[in-house]
């Protein structure tokens, strides 16, 4: 009998603030990142200010993050199974996966978006792009009624806590501050505190989801809500990564003290705020400085002279129409105002340039001074690549590692079967039952991303031109339309060009196609009359295949578009020296003379005489 690991809530929770207090440094820095996401920006010399002083925050961070954002969750995504060495059966099998994780990922959606919660690629490119690192859970359930469900929930990296071993992962928490009510409603448990003198069931609680290898359990510092029990995967369930090549590099003196101090993980894994934190903290405060200058310039300072220096003006002497009634040794005047240095605006063009390096273009969000080449363009795009390919490469890791553990887990055949829908690779729809049989755990599944960044659309098309152009070609037009049009299906995409191109060289195959056409748009007249003439032609096509094998001087038979001889032809004798005998046809009449009939030796009618 297998003996499973058996936890207590309180060594679970030592496991989480033993490594808490390890990243410390790193769990301030996403919180820190998370507050610029929100523009949530002070200054220390602001705060210690009462007033008259103005805050000026950019939107920099947030704008940058959510384009980021929506590069990644509006990406095309493709499953694909190689298919290169693969004969007709595994090509199926291999169908099937690809069909199952499709459906897998939409069936995740759909209970994720029950539950009030964004779609699967939105939390990931949200925890990528503001935390640096993703992380989640990826189970089958059994639920009650025998059923199975796919369950699939990402973890805040704030609040993930992990332990890694000589083979990779070996325990995993999610801690989440629930109220008591939301515990009583998914546990069904009362825990101390939810009656009595908290009736509201505000009050925040915390929660330990825990897996290993073997068992999940779910419990506060010393309740069980959901005891430990197998949860039938062959390996930890977790799926978890960081963004970037920044492996966690330790200083040569062991980290450190105080302003010296390196940590080792502050920086593995990094945020869209990589290389902007400090930039965005000059630019707010040389703004805060110029927004407070120009608004001291609607109500200056003011000096105002009395006997005993104690009175001031009635009323506001800046608003129009204002009156100020002054005695004759009184004296009221405004303050001569501050100016921004000379060096300010190189200054924050300086900035300015820094700021875009660091994030993406300002040309990206349509601010073109004047217009771009194509060559400016894709200059341009290389600076977006360097922030988005990285997280590209990070979402494609997640959903890679969800697929392989969705896949392991049904493999086993310890689950009820799947009905699953979606769209497929072919961009047709498709809904089946799939069994444990249908998927391969040892597959190799590759999920990629295409990123809709901007680009020169007509430069794209004219350089795949030129590839093609000539009698021999610099690129395959498979590898033309992957690389340089970037097609997310290369393979459907030379199906329908294939389909057009046999519709145009077919009249048969052109009529059958505007009937279904017809069908599909409801036009039962057109139907009719398309069906009309497609009959008419074949009827033509069997007239003239009968004939010819008759040899009645119809066009010859054909096999697939080349001539075949005539049941009659000789080989080698070229038809128009044969005689209509050898041809199968009857000889022709004779030429009836023209004119009447005379003896011999009479004249012509009409003949001149000698």
């Amino acid at each position: 009998m297998t003996q499973f690991s058996q936890p207590t809530p309180d060594e679970i929770i030592k496991l989480v603030k033993g490594q808490e207090e390890a990243t410390k440094d790193l769990r301030q820095r996403m919180q820190d990142d998370y507050d610029w996401y929100r523009l949530h920006w002070t200054d220390d010399r602001q705060e210690a200010t009462a007033d008259g002083y103005q805050t000026y925050r950019t939107n920099e961070p947030r704008t940058f993050a959510k384009r980021v954002i929506s590069w990644l969750t509006t990406a095309d995504m493709t499953v694909r199974v190689p298919l290169d060495e693969m004969q007709t059966m595994e090509r199926k099998q291999a169908s099937l996966l690809e069909q199952f994780v499709i459906g897998a990922l939409r069936a995740v959606d759909k209970n994720l978006t029950a539950t009030m919660m964004p779609s699967l690629r939105d939390l990931l490119a949200f925890y990528i792009t503001v935390r640096g690192r993703y992380g989640g859970r990826a189970m089958l359930v059994k639920e009650e009624d025998g059923s199975t469900s796919v369950n699939v929930n990402p973890f805040d990296p704030l609040h993930t806590f992990y332990g890694i071993g000589g083979k990779g992962l070996k325990w995993c928490v999610y801690r989440q501050t629930r109220t008591h009510d939301e515990i009583e409603a998914e546990y069904g448990i009362l825990v101390p505190g939810s009656s009595g003198g908290n009736e509201t069931g505000k009050l925040g609680l915390a929660t330990y989801d825990y897996y290993d290898g073997q068992v999940n359990g779910v419990c506060t510092k010393d309740t069980w809500l959901k005891p430990l029990a197998p949860h039938y995967s062959p390996s930890i369930p977790i799926f978890m990564g960081v963004v970037g090549a920044t492996p966690p590099v330790e200083a040569m003196d062991g980290g450190g003290d105080g302003a010296d101090k390196q940590d080792a993980f502050v920086d593995f894994g990094e945020s869209f705020a990589d290389e902007n934190r400090e930039v965005w903290d000059n630019f707010n405060k040389t703004m805060s400085d110029t927004m407070t200058l120009v608004r001291r310039s609607v109500k200056p300072p003011s000096v105002f002279k009395s006997r005993d220096g104690a009175k001031v003006p009635s009323s506001d002497p800046y608003r129009e129409g204002s009156v100020v009634s002054l005695r004759l040794e009184e004296e009221f005047k405004s303050m001569e105002l501050l100016k921004m240095s000379l060096d300010t605006g190189p200054f924050m063009a300086q900035v300015s340039g820094e700021m875009q390096r660091g994030s993406i273009p300002h040309s990206v969000y349509g601010d073109l001074q004047f217009q771009l080449s194509g060559f400016a363009i894709n200059t341009l795009r290389q600076g977006v690549d360097a922030s988005v390919a990285p997280r590209i490469v990070a979402k494609e890791s997640a959903l890679s590692q969800i697929a392989r553990l969705l896949v392991i887990q049904y493999a086993t055949g310890g689950f009820a079967s799947l009905t699953l829908s979606g769209r497929g690779m072919d961009r047709r729809f498709f809904k089946r039952v799939f069994l444990p049989t249908d998927v391969d755990p040892n597959a190799h599944i590759e999920i990629t991303l295409a990123a809709k960044l901007p680009q020169d659309e007509m430069q794209r098309f004219a350089m795949a031109q030129i590839a093609r152009e000539g009698k021999t070609p610099l690129l395959s037009g498979r590898t033309t339309r992957d690389t340089i049009l970037k097609i997310q299906d290369v393979d459907a995409e030379e199906d329908i060009i294939r389909e057009e191109i046999a519709e145009v060289a077919s009249p048969t195959a052109m009529l059958y196609s505007l009937i279904q056409s017809a069908q599909e748009r409801g036009r039962p007249d057109l139907v009719a009359i398309y069906g009309q003439e497609l009959q008419e032609l074949l009827m033509q096509k069997a007239i003239a295949r009968q004939a010819a094998m008759m040899g009645l001087g119809g066009a010859p038979p054909t096999n697939g578009g080349s001539p075949q001889p005539g049941p009659a032809s000789v080989p080698g004798t070229p038809p128009e020296v044969m005689p209509n005998a050898m041809m199968g046809q009857p000889p022709p009449a004779p030429t009836p003379q023209g004119g009447p009939n005379v003896p011999p030796n009479t004249p012509r009618p009409g003949a001149q005489g000698q």
